[in-house]
C-alpha cells in the first residue's frame, strides 16, 4: 500500500504488511522507498518490523 495515502508520508514510500491467518494481526512489515540522503546516490532503504508484542 502506498505510505502517502496516510500521515504525512511521501508517495514514494510503499509499506507492505503481512497479516498472520489466524489473528489477522501484522506479523511482519516492510517499508520502502526512503531515500537515503547523501549516501550511495539513488538508493533506498527498507525498515522492517518482524517482532510485534499483543497483549
Amino acid at each position: 500500500m502506498s505510505a502517502g495515502k496516510y500521515g504525512k508520508n511521501p508517495v514514494e514510500w510503499i509499506d507492505c504488511v503481512w497479516l498472520d491467518a489466524e489473528t489477522g494481526l501484522p506479523a511482519h512489515v516492510e517499508r520502502s522507498g526512503k531515500p537515503v540522503d547523501g549516501i550511495r546516490g539513488g538508493w533506498t532503504k527498507t525498515i522492517i518490523w518482524d517482532q510485534f508484542e499483543y497483549k
